[in-house]
């Protein structure tokens, strides 16, 4: 089955908050931990992206998600604006591996997918990334 979602995947490290984050005395923030999830925010956008799409006829122009202050500009993928909604849902892609963390955030999901991969193909793709946009 196709999810053929209008939008972009949303990702769980645009909510990390590096004020949350626990401190290593020799490493420094440990990104890697729930405690530096604002998961109450992520839910919240989740939820205020669910009514966006759920009073709309067709997928809008613009449609922004994130935490305040560090919103993405627009999640529409290309040729995806204005297509016309119908009775399916619309699919929302949540990423991040921490996610089954939260409960209140697995009970919101209607779905839970786990993909591994190996330590080399995930260090790639991190160094390929690049450092978070956040400050």
């Amino acid at each position: 089955v196709e999810l053929n979602s209008p939008l972009h995947p949303v990702g769980m490290d645009w909510f990390l908050d590096p004020k949350r984050m626990p401190m290593d005395p020799v490493h420094g923030k440990n990104w890697e931990t729930p405690e530096g999830v604002d998961f109450p925010a992520l839910l919240a956008s989740l939820e205020t992206l669910a009514e966006q799409l759920s009073t709309v006829a067709s997928v809008p122009e613009v449609v922004s998600t994130g935490p305040q202050g560090f919103e993405k500009e627009n999640m529409v993928r290309k040729g995806q604006a204005g297509r016309w909604l119908t009775k399916h849902p619309v699919v929302v892609i949540v990423e991040g591996f921490l996610l089954f963390y939260n409960k209140t955030l697995c009970r919101r999901l209607d779905a839970h997918i786990w993909l591994e991969t190996g330590y080399e193909t995930c260090l790639s793709r991190r160094h390929r990334r690049g450092r978070g946009s956040r400050k």
